[in-house]
């Protein structure tokens, strides 16, 4: 897997992108990596220098049901 560190100007485009993609009801979720050492436990530390591989967008509208506290 090859992999990069994000320039600024594709962080704005991909923030362009996430909120547009976020006003037609998708949510979207980051994946990021990077390699550690095995251990029983992590901490937040390890969370730390993660390296954004991509993202998964996926549609999530609303319920019917949710709805009908707002209808009048």
């Amino acid at each position: 897997m090859r992999s990069f560190r994000w320039s600024r100007i594709l962080v704005g485009d991909s923030s362009k992108e996430l909120n547009e993609l976020n006003s037609d009801g998708f949510r979207v979720l980051a994946v990021a990596n990077k390699k550690v050492e095995k251990r029983v436990a992590y901490s937040k530390a390890d969370e730390d220098d993660l390296v954004l591989t991509g993202y998964l967008a996926f549609l999530d509208p609303p319920k019917e049901t949710a709805l009908k506290p707002f209808r009048c």
